[in-house]
């Protein structure tokens, strides 16, 4: 079973063994959407994906679990106070969909749940500890349109300090590696 389909069925078990998750899941969806709908600047409603049953919760978090982070200057994300906001945005909309209170409960609630939150948190670190996580084009994404990350501090010769998946400059950081075994010896 692949790592993503393993973090679904793990959900699958939660909300067939917690009595009244899943009752509360899809309003949670639902109240979430609903709420984007009304309150959210459209450019935003847009950029996200609001699931509104099982189904498409479970398609969402596939895709979430592989999401590469990255910054863009699209108008979802363009603010006067700061300029990223993409990763933040994703990341608080995992937890904002399931934290909708339906008769004073919201999903997010159960222990159950949060552990399993705390999991898929874990799988999508592991995912983000690949060489599919990162790439060049990933790191421009940053320099350009988010400038609080302040990445040219991390940089080393112009690269990020051996990132674990930044394949495309590992040449640059064996390169480098040498010249600093060369010169301590």
């Amino acid at each position: 079973m692949s790592e993503p389909d393993a973090i679904i069925q793990h959900l699958r078990d939660i909300l067939d063994k917690e009595q009244g998750l899943e009752s509360l899941l899809e309003p949670s969806l639902l109240k979430a959407r609903k709420w984007a709908e009304e309150e959210l600047n459209p450019e935003l409603l847009a950029a996200l994906e609001w699931p509104t049953d099982i189904g498409q919760y479970e398609d969402y978090l596939k895709r979430y679990l592989r999401w590469v982070p990255h910054e863009s200057n699209r108008d979802a994300w363009k603010n006067e106070q700061r300029q990223a906001h993409e990763v933040s945005d994703r990341m608080g909309h995992f937890y904002f969909l399931v934290n909708q209170k339906v008769d004073g409960e919201a999903p997010q609630d159960s222990d159950a749940l949060r552990e399993w939150m705390t999991e898929f948190a874990r799988r999508w670190g592991d995912f983000l500890d690949t060489p599919e996580s990162f790439s060049p084009q990933t790191l421009q994404s940053f320099i350009d349109h988010a400038p609080e990350y302040r990445i040219e501090e991390s940089l080393v010769d112009g690269v990020p300090d051996a990132p674990s998946g930044l394949a495309d400059c590992q040449p640059v950081h064996r390169a480098r590696n040498q010249r600093r075994a060369t010169a301590d010896r």
